[in-house]
């Protein structure tokens, strides 16, 4: 729900500076982050599991398509940006679902 934001407030290099924080975050949760929660401290775990995260496996894909100035066909392009429009409204409607469900358990209880 953030980008879609990001990219209303500050434009596309807002964007790019989000994806790139949002990148490195990303990285370190699965480095880091999977360290403490799984207790594996071997290198060729911590390894795997980061190269077997899909939103690590965009990253280089997403790179490719943007500095190569690749074309994605039509065909590609379309869904994505279907399913990426439909981001922040179902985002919000999660949100909203959470928030009441709070508000009814906290006035029945």
């Amino acid at each position: 729900m953030g980008f879609p934001l990001i990219a209303a407030l500050y434009g596309t290099e807002g964007l790019l500076y989000a994806s790139s924080y949002n990148t490195v975050f990303n990285i370190i949760m699965w480095t880091y982050g999977y360290t403490m929660v799984s207790g594996k401290t071997k290198v060729k775990d911590i390894i795997r599991t980061l190269c077997t995260t899909p939103a690590i496996i965009a990253v280089p894909i997403g790179l490719f398509i943007y500095l190569t100035g690749c074309h994605v066909p039509e065909v590609i392009k379309q869904p994505i940006s279907l399913i990426g429009g439909m981001n922040t409204p179902i985002g919000m409607i999660v949100t909203g679902m959470v928030i009441a469900t709070y508000l009814i358990t906290a006035f029945v209880h």
